[in-house]
């Protein structure tokens, strides 16, 4: 008579020397449950690239989001060197206007980095990276100040915190999170 070892799992009767279950592959050694974390690894990896085909349309709108959020600081910068102040032809502001000349050099070593980060979170974003989704949710949450505290009670203010709302909506479903492997 053969040794065999019961499935605890389907019941099915296993040669002894099996470490899974061949009808339902349950661990039935150490071994097993080591070699079938091993494919649960590769099942998890499996449904993520499957899940990358079915990408959620709330990351093409937070990719693009937070990429043009870059714009904004780039053309102030743009705008700081462009109209810095001039000294007048007798040189009576000499020293104001050699203070005011490092507001745009400020405003580059500040802003010129931060686009740069926004445009890589907005790239990482799209590649499926997990700790994008809560740096993207930060970054809606600083420009929904920022908006509030910019435009009050204006229409473009409503207008901006509708949107910024919104998609903090769709970036909190489960569905978002189960995309990028946070569930």
């Amino acid at each position: 008579m053969i040794a065999t070892k019961k499935c605890p799992n389907c019941g099915l009767d296993n040669d002894i020397g099996r470490s899974i279950c061949e009808n339902c592959t349950t661990p039935l050694t150490e071994y097993g449950k080591q070699v079938g974390m091993e494919g649960e690894f590769e099942r998890r990896l499996t449904k993520q690239v499957e899940a990358l085909d079915d990408r959620p349309k709330v990351v093409y709108a937070m990719t693009a989001f937070t990429a043009l959020l870059s714009l904004p600081l780039l053309s102030d910068v743009i705008y700081m060197f462009r109209h810095e102040p001039k000294a007048d032809p007798e040189n009576v502001n000499a020293m104001a206007t050699a203070l005011a000349s490092l507001g745009p050099i400020f405003h580059a070593v500040v802003f010129i980095p931060l686009a740069v980060a926004l445009i890589v979170v907005a790239f990482f974003t799209w590649t499926q990276r997990p700790w994008t989704w809560m740096v993207n949710l930060v970054v809606l949450g600083i420009t929904a100040v920022v908006v509030f505290t910019k435009y009050h009670f204006h229409f473009a203010g409503f207008f901006w915190l509708a949107v910024i709302g919104t998609l903090i909506y769709l970036w909190l479903r489960p569905r978002t999170k189960a995309w990028f492997a946070l569930t």
